[in-house]
């Protein structure tokens, strides 16, 4: 059984998840011991290491995650977020050190910004592909494909919509 309080995590007061302090605001309103002890898991997960716990946390709210399961995706999707971007800042940063312009000679700078861009490249199809998975866990990966016959007699006309919407008033 699911309740508005399951989609909350339990928070670190003020800077805390910086200086690594044990108190903590419960905002979830009747937790057991399991349950308090699954949410700070989760939440030191994502700082230890990453430090992406309001990312994290963020994106279980934006999501309206309902279960655990739910929970840890929407945290491996801000993981995944953090490094993609993280890789991808890192190879520009490369690229501009290397100064020598795409036309020169390979550098080791062109390599490793090579190699770190296919990094970010690789994080960006997790998390997609993590999207994808929330997607599919909520819906159980049922897709609904409606298909249509229309018959068109010799000189006759048809017009087939699909949900045509007005615009948004650019006339």
């Amino acid at each position: 059984m699911t309740t508005e309080a399951d989609s909350y995590e339990l928070l670190p007061e003020g800077d805390q998840t910086k200086r690594g302090g044990a108190s903590f605001i419960d905002t979830v309103e009747r937790p057991d011991a399991v349950t308090a002890a699954a949410s700070m898991d989760r939440l030191k997960l994502t700082d230890d290491g990453i430090g992406c716990v309001a990312l994290a946390v963020d994106t279980a709210e934006t999501i309206q995650a309902q279960n655990s399961i739910e929970k840890m995706l929407a945290h491996q999707l801000a993981a995944a977020h953090k490094l993609a971007m993280t890789f991808a800042g890192k190879a520009q940063r490369l690229i501009e050190e290397d100064g020598s312009g795409w036309n020169s000679q390979p550098t080791i700078y062109a390599a490793e910004a090579s190699r770190v861009a296919n990094a970010s490249a690789r994080m960006m199809d997790a998390f997609q592909k993590g999207t994808l998975a929330l997607h599919k866990l909520r819906t159980g990966g049922k897709q609904v494909v409606t298909v249509q016959h229309v018959n068109v007699s010799d000189g006759g006309q048809a017009v087939v919509t699909g949900g045509i919407r007005a615009g948004g008033g650019d006339d």
